[in-house]
């Protein structure tokens, strides 16, 4: 399942489901798909040099390397849940939707004096 091509048009990044997800870069140049990213259902969205990519796991934001296969967590708002990271054209600007439960529980006693 592809979702992002690359900036410098070379490559595509998705998920590809053999056994468990994982996110992979498929090269025009050599078509092959190569996985990066083990074990995980996300989406994945390239930086604007064409290396490295933003995905969410676990509510947190996580950059990884498609060369190195290293991947480091850079962003984390607990409780909320983080999803579909992305970062602008020019690489100066992260993006997210962010999501945060609250509650409030209030009583009400409806009961009427005689």
């Amino acid at each position: 399942m592809t979702w992002d091509w690359s900036p410098d048009g070379k490559k595509m990044i998705g998920m590809i489901p053999l056994g468990e997800f994982a996110i992979a870069v498929y090269s025009l140049e050599t078509g092959k798909f190569e996985r990066i990213v083990e074990d995980i259902t996300a989406v994945p969205s390239w930086l604007p040099d064409s290396r490295r990519f933003l995905f969410e796991k676990d509510n947190k934001i996580y950059i990884a390397d498609s060369e190195t296969k290293r991947t480091k967590e850079i962003h984390s708002r607990a409780p909320e849940r983080i999803r579909s990271p992305f970062i602008s054209g020019d690489g100066k600007l992260l993006y997210y939707t962010a999501h945060s439960s609250e509650s409030d529980i209030w009583l009400l006693d409806v009961t009427q004096n005689p």
